[in-house]
């Protein structure tokens, strides 16, 4: 991800995300001693139930081998951005909901296993911003591999400013928003 992060900075020529860049050269740590198969798109609709017992995994389009706070910082990221207009609740009982659910989340992983929040942190802005990047450099016109396709769904206005706010909360960086093409 951050590989594609520079590559499609320079392609597009995007400068104002170069700061977003290197912070995350100045926050990478030393290379971490546990490795483990990320699927890097873990959130409810990937997983298969039958009734109440998980049957399978789908999407693994994102897979990773990396620590495992990149699975839990990724989904994280994705169930607690939104919530998205048109559910019928109010938005304000619906965040509160996400919100108690993501905690609950997190707190049931770290009765299995620690978590470094600092990786978390680094993770859940580096989902954020790959994310960022990949929009904004689809609505340049460039058309090379890694860019936003047409159904990308962080394309979504409520998803891209969610995911926006991460990037700029935690790196300290203004963006715009990207113009629609």
């Amino acid at each position: 991800m951050l590989g594609d992060i520079h590559r499609l900075i320079r392609a597009a020529g995007l400068d104002d995300l170069r700061p977003v860049s290197e912070w995350f050269e100045l926050q990478r740590s030393g290379p971490f001693v546990e490795a483990v198969i990320c699927h890097g798109d873990f959130h409810p609709v990937n997983v298969m139930v039958d009734g109440s017992v998980v049957t399978g995994m789908i999407g693994w389009g994102n897979i990773a081998l990396s620590h495992p706070a990149f699975d839990v910082a990724i989904t994280r990221l994705i169930a607690s951005i939104g919530p998205i207009d048109g559910t019928g609740v109010p938005q304000e009982d619906l965040r509160q909901l996400i919100d108690s659910l993501v905690a609950e989340y997190l707190a049931a992983y770290r009765e299995r296993r620690p978590l470094d929040d600092k990786l978390l942190r680094f993770y859940r802005v580096l989902r954020a911003a790959h994310a960022f990047t990949k929009v904004t450099a689809a609505r340049t016109g460039l058309d090379v591999r890694g860019v936003a396709h047409v159904s990308y769904a962080w394309e979504h206005s409520t998803l891209l400013s969610g995911i926006r706010h991460v990037v700029q909360t935690e790196t300290g960086t203004s963006l715009a928003m990207p113009a629609t093409n």
